[in-house]
C-alpha cells in the first residue's frame, strides 16, 4: 500500500495540473482526483494509527499471557 505522503504528492500534482488545464471539465475532474487522493491519504493515516494501536494492544495482551504461562509452568516444574 502506498504511503500517505505518496497520496498527498499525487493530490498536489493533480491540483497543479488543474491550474493549467484548458477546459473547465478537465479542471473539475483533476480536482476530483486530487480529492480522492487526499481521501486515500487520510484513510492511510488513520489505518496507520489504528494498526499501531492494534499492535500495542496485541503485544500487551500476549505479553501478559506469556508471563502467566511462564509463571504457571515454573510453579508446575518446581512443585511437580
Amino acid at each position: 500500500m502506498p504511503s500517505s505522503e505518496y497520496y498527498h504528492r499525487q493530490a498536489d500534482v493533480c491540483v497543479r495540473m488543474a491550474l493549467s488545464a484548458s477546459s473547465f471539465e478537465e479542471r473539475v475532474r483533476l480536482i476530483e482526483v486530487a480529492n480522492e487522493y487526499r481521501d486515500r491519504a487520510s484513510r492511510g493515516e488513520a489505518f496507520g494509527r489504528d494498526a499501531d494501536q492494534v499492535r500495542m494492544t496485541w503485544e500487551a495482551w500476549h505479553g501478559e499471557d506469556k508471563r502467566k504461562r511462564v509463571a504457571h509452568d515454573a510453579g508446575r516444574v518446581a512443585g511437580g
